[in-house]
């Protein structure tokens, strides 16, 4: 108990100065704002404080409580929050009865990205990046427990390709992230996005010495161990059917306790289908 309460208060610490960081901003403008409803939910980009602690929130406990192994049960600071948070778009969709936001992506634009993007701190892909045309990273795609249905990804990828149109962007890229509980099927993914021709050329993208799963023999070890039917989370299989290619070598998390695929979607070579089933 004592130590679940140290390691708690550790955690808050280390979040607290970005979340007093965004508490202190009094006025949120998105980058590209809009809003459209589709029966009872609301899909936009977010643009008040309340709005933003909601996400902060929902990716607390979609991060934390359920999928992280690192278990935090007595939150002083119930937050999952960054110093990117401030610089990025989030888009979210909300549920019109209740006015509670259920499902959020964190969108950091080309034009927008001071340093670096958050994948940045994962992998090399300097090659990509380099490319001419704008670019859009996506991150911390979440949904609350009770909405993963069909209807709310599908008017996640409405929102991202209404976003994508307003903002010129050609390229989508970001970490798709395999959990714990499908390690074992991780080699068996490899080799289903190797026979859909989705993988990214290994000269463009290497996870960075610190992330590398060299270091990490245990989860290696884990990944090696093929239990599974190499069955890609919803997420991924959506990415894969938006014509995405994925990077062959995985970064290890080890605060998400997850292993992260660099993925990079050409909105120009967007399948017709696609593009008809989720245009708005």
């Amino acid at each position: 108990m004592i130590n679940d309460l140290v390691a708690d208060t550790q955690f808050a610490f280390l979040r607290l100065p970005d979340y007093l960081r965004i508490r202190k901003v009094s006025l949120i403008r998105p980058f590209c704002e809009f809003s459209f409803v589709s029966g009872h939910y609301e899909v936009k980009t977010a643009n008040t404080m309340a709005e933003i602690q909601q996400v902060l929130r929902l990716r607390f406990e979609v991060f934390y409580r359920e999928f992280s192994s690192r278990r935090i049960r007595f939150p002083f600071l119930p937050y999952d929050v960054d110093g990117f948070d401030l610089l990025c778009d989030h888009l979210i969709i909300k549920d019109t009865r209740n006015d509670k936001v259920i499902a959020a992506y964190r969108l950091l634009h080309s034009e927008v990205a001071k340093e670096e993007f958050y994948s940045e701190g994962e992998f090399s892909f300097d090659g990509l990046l380099s490319t001419p045309d704008s670019k859009l990273e996506l991150g911390r795609a979440c949904v609350h427990r009770d909405y993963r249905q069909g209807t709310v990804m599908g008017l996640l990828w409405k929102g991202l390709l209404k976003y994508s149109r307003l903002t010129n962007t050609r390229y989508l890229f970001g970490c798709s992230s395999v959990q714990r509980k499908d390690f074992g099927a991780f080699n068996k993914m490899i080799e289903t996005l190797r026979k859909k021709n989705a993988l990214l050329d290994e000269k463009l993208v290497q996870p960075k010495r610190l992330f590398h799963l060299d270091q990490y023999p245990e989860i290696r070890k884990e990944l090696d161990q093929v239990d599974g039917e190499g069955e890609m989370n919803s997420l991924m299989h959506m990415y894969i059917l938006a014509g995405a290619r994925m990077s062959s070598e995985g970064a290890y998390d080890e605060e998400m306790d997850c292993v992260d695929l660099l993925t990079w979607i050409d909105l120009k070579e967007l399948p017709p289908s696609f593009e008809r089933r989720f245009a708005c």
